[in-house]
């Protein structure tokens, strides 16, 4: 896909976009029915994204490279104000298969985990970084944090407890 953007610059719009939204209508589209279980409403929120990245396209604030991660980005964050609007929990789970969509939702998913999980973690200091990555992906103990980042334990758990904070903040804000 990156050398779509890379050539975005030299087609014309028109044919950038459709490109685009070919490739990106069906995951978008996909992993918002599996969440609102409305296909009208899926349909209405990945209109609204791909309307939405136009606008600020042609404003000049958007920054090709990361096309791919601000859709994701903006499928996420159509979710959360859906969700707070309508005052709904956001762990909606269906078995309801999509028809349209020929992409796997797992891969789509996990790609779209990734993205968030990278650009949130950039938002964090190294230390939080690194204590979040010992305690919660390699599932150190505080003890063990501790003597591998040369801190007190009291340290590690409040550097833990901020770092998490910070997380879900940026994740029910809607950064």
């Amino acid at each position: 896909m990156s050398t779509l953007f890379s050539k975005a610059k030299s087609i014309d719009d028109g044919e950038f976009f459709q490109k685009l939204y070919e490739d990106y209508y069906g995951k978008l589209m996909g992993y918002l029915y599996k969440r609102v279980q409305n296909r009208e409403e899926a349909e209405e929120l990945t209109q609204d994204i791909f309307y939405r990245f136009y606008q600020r396209y042609q404003k000049g604030k958007v920054d090709l490279e990361k096309t791919e991660p601000y859709l994701y980005r903006s499928a996420q964050n159509a979710l959360y104000d859906l969700w707070r609007k309508k005052g709904r929990n956001p762990k909606i789970m269906t078995m309801e298969p999509f028809e349209d969509i020929h992409h796997s939702f797992a891969q789509e998913e996990e790609k779209l985990d990734q993205l968030l999980v990278e650009e949130l973690l950039e938002n964090l200091s190294d230390e939080e970084q690194k204590i979040l990555d010992l305690r919660i992906i390699k599932g150190y103990s505080v003890k063990d944090t501790a003597a591998v980042i040369n801190r007190p334990e009291g340290t590690i758990k409040s550097i833990q407890f901020r770092a998490l904070e910070k997380l879900r903040r940026e994740l029910v804000g809607g950064v």
